[in-house]
């Protein structure tokens, strides 16, 4: 008599191969896993963003890993929300930018002439006696604070190094206290300081970057994402205001022709 197989028979043996599918989908799943935690941070990564294909150019990525890795005192030098190409940038230009900002600079050049009763220069907290000058030169090193400028008028409220006053140096063992309030100055010059987003009214000048690209400019405006290097204004020159340093892009804002580059 032939045997035969039980339905109920057949049931089992299907469950178990289900059983032991399931068992090794979720097996792979869990494997793929492990393996992306593990090698999530310099290897292989199943959920990673895509990136430029040419060095240095924008990528998108997380800015707490990116604080971790530059270095302190790198975060005020580094306008950590773009990792954009750093290029040679200089600029000479009719209009001077209002500046209000706090400042870690290592040295301030400035000049005026016309002194008053309301030129005032205090250190620590001591009036500077200048009614008998006609003409003052000061140079402040390593100084660290606020500087508010504009076209005319310069104040700086901080602390300083050394100080240079007509050839007299100040200095100390502990840092100086600085106060000017509203110099008009002729000539200001500032090594190094550092402007995010700085925007500069429709003028004419030169700008120049990386060597290659030089633009005249004709009441154009100017945005630069970020810039740091060497400030000069000076009122005797037909383009008062110079810089020279490195940027990360400008934008040109014209009336007929807007250019951008990064």
């Amino acid at each position: 008599m032939n045997s035969q197989t039980s339905p109920h028979h057949h049931h089992s043996r299907y469950v178990r191969f289900y059983l032991v599918m399931i068992t090794l989908v979720l097996g792979g799943i869990i494997f793929l896993l492990a393996l992306n935690n593990n090698n999530s941070v310099g290897g292989f990564s199943l959920t990673g963003s895509s990136v430029g294909i040419f060095e240095n150019n924008s990528v998108e990525k997380n800015t707490d890993a990116l604080a971790k890795i530059l270095p302190k005192d790198q975060s005020k030098a580094k306008n950590t929300d773009s990792l954009a190409k750093e290029v040679s940038t200089s600029l000479t230009f009719t209009q001077i930018p209002a500046i209000n900002q706090e400042v870690d600079v290592e040295e301030i050049e400035l000049s005026f002439s016309n002194v008053n009763a309301d030129t005032k220069i205090k250190i620590n907290n001591d009036l500077l006696e200048l009614n008998q000058l006609d003409d003052v030169n000061v140079r402040i090193s390593g100084f660290m604070g606020r500087l508010t400028a504009d076209a005319s008028a310069l104040s700086l409220d901080g602390v300083a190094k050394s100080i240079k006053v007509n050839g007299l140096t100040l200095s100390s063992q502990a840092e100086l206290g600085l106060q000017l309030d509203n110099v008009n100055y002729n000539f200001f010059a500032v090594q190094e300081i550092q402007f995010h987003n700085l925007n500069l009214p429709a003028g004419n000048g030169v700008v120049k970057a990386a060597d290659k690209f030089s633009y005249n400019l004709e009441q154009e405006g100017l945005v630069f994402p970020y810039f740091s290097g060497k400030l000069t204004i000076d009122h005797n020159s037909a383009l008062p205001l110079t810089l020279e340093g490195v940027s990360q892009g400008v934008n040109v804002k014209g009336a007929l022709l807007d250019i951008n580059l990064q």
